[in-house]
Formats: C-alpha cells, structure tokens, sequence
C-alpha cells in the first residue's frame, strides 16, 4: 500500500468463507502462515505459506467473530 499516492497492490490471494464485515487477517511470526477468520461464517482458518488450510475452526455463537489472534507463548 501507497498512503502517499493513496494506491495498492494485491501481493497474494486466499480462498477464505465469505463475510461482508467483521473479519481480520493476520501474517504470524516468521512463518508466512496467514490466520484468516471469517467473522459472518464463524469460522478462522491458518494457512501456509502456499495458501493450504493447516486448520480451520468454527464456532456457535449468537453473533459473530469479530477478531482473532495468534499469540506465540
């Protein structure tokens, strides 16, 4: 992303459900894994550095997931 020139570019591309809002994507670590959640379809995915889902997790809930994060421990 150019803030100056007020551009971007897409950089890569990851098959995920879809939601319309309340979703987030985050590299972790030095990996070049990428955990995906897909807030409306109450789901999150990790996915390798070629775009191959390790896991994906759902989850009942009465609304949504707004967030997720991994966190080395």
């Amino acid at each position: 992303m150019d803030e100056t020139a007020r551009t971007y570019e897409l950089e890569e591309q990851i098959a995920v459900p879809f939601s319309g809002y309340v979703s987030s994507a985050q590299r972790v670590g030095d990996s070049n894994s990428m955990l995906v959640a897909s807030g409306q379809a109450e789901t999150f995915t990790e996915c390798d550095r070629y775009g191959l889902p390790i896991a994906t997790y759902e989850m009942e809930a009465e609304k949504y997931i707004y967030r997720v994060y991994k966190y080395e421990l």
